[in-house]
């Protein structure tokens, strides 16, 4: 009786087999990857765009604050309100956290800001999986309060 269980003609296939495993789980991990850090550069921009509209939202319009007191409702200024998001988001502890940072829009709506950014996913694993992903974008709204 022959004393070889497995077929000539199969011989080769075990390693064959575990080469394609071994591509398929290759390529898995560095999608993972990719997607891990698409998700985790759109929260920070999130967390980025948020902050910038609560700094937009106190800017306060000092003129009237100063023409009719703080007894009623004070309104936003938009110029001051573009300055304060300005200035926020060129501290140099947001504008290293995510690259190439771009405001895409700002608008004062009453006692609502409007802020819309924009960012460049830095994609680990790119070049083996190249992603056409060019921007990321991230809206909030933040309300004056109002007593």
């Amino acid at each position: 009786m022959n004393d070889s269980i497995v077929d000539k003609s199969e011989r080769g296939s075990v390693l064959t087999f575990g080469i394609g495993l071994a591509i398929l789980l290759l390529m898995l991990v560095t999608a993972s990857v990719n997607l891990a850090s698409l998700w985790t550069t759109k929260v920070t921009l999130r967390a980025i765009t948020d902050g910038a509209a609560l700094s937009g939202a106190q800017g306060v319009d000092v003129t009237g604050v100063y023409e009719s007191g703080t007894q009623n409702s004070m309104r936003l200024s938009p110029h001051s309100a573009r300055i304060r998001i300005d200035k926020y988001l060129n501290q140099p502890s947001v504008r290293k956290r995510v690259h190439g940072l771009k405001i895409v829009s700002t608008a004062v709506v009453g006692n609502q800001v409007k802020v819309v950014l924009s960012c460049e996913p830095q994609l680990p694993f790119d070049y083996l999986l190249p992603a056409n992903i060019s921007r990321i974008q991230a809206v909030a709204v933040a309300k004056q309060f109002t007593y």
